[in-house]
This record gives C-alpha cells, structure tokens and sequence, in this order.
C-alpha cells in the first residue's frame, strides 16, 4: 500500500485544480450556461431548475458498464466480532469528520444566497480547525424531513472529541505554479478562507461571485475537492490501509476488549472516509447524484429517521456514482464498495491483513477511488 503515496499526492493536485476551469463565465446574468458551473458548489443540488456540472446527463455509450446484480445490490457491509454475536463495525469518528465537512462546505455555499450574512475567518475556522465551539453545533445538513437517529442533534452526538484539522495532510502541492509552490491543502485553505471572507463583506455577498478569486477560480470546489484529497483519501490510502494492523486478538481500550480487532477497526475508519452508506450497492447512480427525486440516503431500517452512520451517503462515495451515471465501461461504485466488502469479510473471517485476499481487496477500493477522483477532474476540465 506504501506505493500509492505518489499517486495519492497527484491525485490531489488534480482535482485541486478543476477549480481552475470552466468558471471564467460565473457572472450575474441570467444566461443558464454562465450560470451552470457555480451552481455546483458542493456534491448536493440545491436548484432543481439548474444544470450540476458535477453531474453529467446520461448517454449511450458503446460499452456499457457491467450492471449490478440483485445479489451484488444486497450485500450490506454488516459484519459480526469474531469473538462473540455484536457488531464489530465502528468508524464514528470518520463520519464526525464527514459531517465537519459537509457543514463547512454548506457554510460557504451559504454565502451566494439571497440574504446571506457576511461571516468572519472565525466563523468558517471554526469548522476546519476549532474542536469544541463547532461539535456544538446542530446538524444542518440533511434534507427532507426526516429526523436523525440515535437522538442525534449536535454534531457532537456523533463524537464528542474530532475534528478535521487534524487529520488534513501536511504533504506540499507538487504544482509548481506560484498560486501552489512550497503550499499545503492547511495553507491553501486558510488562504481561500481569507479570500471568501474579504469577498462577503463586499457587494458580491448573496452572489455567486464571492466565491470567484481574483482569477476567477471557484474557490468553494477547491476548498471541497481539496480537502475530500487532502482527508478522506490520504487517511484511507496512506494511513489505514497502509498499515492494516493485527488481526490475530481484540483491540483493547481502557483495558477492556473491543468488538473489532485493530486491523477490523482501520479497515472500518478506511471505509468511513470513503463515505458510503452500509447497503451502499442498493442505491442507484441518480440516488447518489441526488437526481430524478431520488436521494443519498434513506431509511434502511424502517424506524423513520436517518442513521448518519449507516444510512447516509458522504463525499467522494457520491462522486462515484455521479461518474457512473454516464454509463461507459465503468462501475465505480461496485468496484469500490466489492474492495471493501471483500476485505472486511476476510478480516472478520480471521484472514490476516497480509493475507493476499486482504491486500488485494484493499488495492481494488483504492484503485476504485483514485479512478473516481480521476474521472471528477477530468469531468471538469
């Protein structure tokens, strides 16, 4: 796993960069093909009138995708400890950082409304770098009218003690440009959020020009794309499934066994930076995209309310459904959640993180992702 380090850092550049195409036209007119490319600001459509640029219409193609089998739909990434009857799944933290995240982005996507109230560096800080002050807040996200489970209300209800700051990469761009040289994703985030805060004390606030740098780069999709590189991905490739970790006996906290061993836990945080939902194969390439009244997230269980944890759709876990809805030779969306499922299930059946049947599932998740984020950029230039 150690070799997907360059990758991953290429990786990341690329997709920091789509940001620098097809935004040149954002303006205040009312011409729909201006307006298209800003009113993608994050991996949600907010505008059912608009056209998403993250997410392409479907056509023909010659060769299409494999399709998704019934069987392959209902796999559930569930798996038991192998030291007694619970569950041995836990990534809570991963999704506290998804949620982190998706309500920093929303924030900022806040500022082109109608309306919007100017916001300080401390106001968009507190999202990335401020532990306490932020996991008090309420979760805004979700959609609809469901209600959260677990009496989940504070993003603190998830877990009380993360962050996003943290676990950001502390690797340089490879972009030689002036605008990236010697600059990390932490830099260049706190560069843009002092360019967006200057931009909504002006006249562009409630605009989607606040989001425009002096070059008119969309400074809302680098910060996103940025930091699903800089976060999910590096923490997934460079950290968890680059050291697996002993499966042989429980992992222990506080001196008491848990449910999962150590290379069960890091294969599960792997997972949650990838952000699928559990019955992940069961939702169509439009539920992920968030198109034709279909949405990332439903009731799995029937109780009327939405697990974050278990039935929610983050991040780049959408991205690949997004890409698959064009339907040519790709079925990223399988190919990534089979590498985890696959893998987990050697896991809980007792194989070893170095066993052959672990390492290549865990090259195949990866190697689902990085075409993801492949696809994304080249999508937007």
């Amino acid at each position: 796993m150690k070799t997907k380090l360059k990758l991953s850092v290429m990786a990341l550049v690329a997709i920091s960069m789509t940001g620098c195409f097809g935004t040149d036209s954002i303006d205040s007119s009312n011409n729909t093909n201006n307006d298209t490319n800003a009113d993608n600001i994050s991996n949600t459509d907010t505008d059912d009138n608009t056209v998403d640029p993250d997410v392409i219409d479907v056509v023909e193609c010659s060769t299409p995708a494999t399709a998704t089998t019934e069987s392959q739909k209902a796999k559930v990434y569930s798996f038991t400890s192998q030291t007694g009857d619970e569950s041995s799944v836990s990534y809570s933290g991963q999704v506290t950082r998804q949620v982190l995240l998706q309500e920093f982005i929303n924030k900022i996507k806040g500022l082109a409304n109608p309306g919007a109230v100017a916001l300080t560096e401390a106001d968009l800080l507190a999202y990335f770098d401020d532990r306490d002050e932020t996991l008090q807040a309420n979760i805004e996200l979700l959609p609809g009218d469901f209600e959260l489970a677990n009496d989940v209300v504070l993003i603190s209800d998830l877990n009380g003690s993360k962050n996003i700051l943290g676990k950001t990469s502390g690797a340089s761009f490879i972009d030689n440009s002036e605008d990236f040289q010697g600059k990390t994703a932490i830099s260049a985030v706190n560069s843009w959020i002092t360019e967006l805060v200057a931009n909504s004390q002006t006249s562009k606030l409630g605009t989607k020009e606040v989001f425009l740098d002096s070059k008119n780069r969309d400074l809302s999709q680098l910060i996103d794309k940025v930091l699903l590189g800089a976060i999910s991905y590096d923490q997934a490739a460079n950290n968890y499934l680059a050291d697996i970790g002993d499966n042989t006996a429980p992992q222990q906290k506080n001196d008491v066994d848990e449910a999962h061993t150590e290379a069960e836990h890091h294969w599960d945080e792997a997972f949650g930076y990838f952000g699928a939902a559990r019955d992940y194969p069961s939702y169509s390439d439009d539920a992920l995209a968030g198109k034709n009244s279909e949405s990332p997230y439903k009731d799995s269980d029937g109780d009327s309310k939405i697990d974050l944890k278990s039935e929610y759709n983050f991040g780049i876990s959408k991205n690949a459904g997004k890409r698959d809805r064009i339907g040519c030779q790709v079925n990223l969306t399988q190919d990534a959640f089979d590498g985890f499922y696959l893998g987990r299930k050697a896991l809980s059946e007792g194989k070893s993180a170095e066993s052959a049947e672990v390492q290549d599932a865990a090259s195949a998740a990866l190697i689902a992702w990085e075409k993801t984020i492949a696809a994304t950029a080249l999508h937007y230039v």
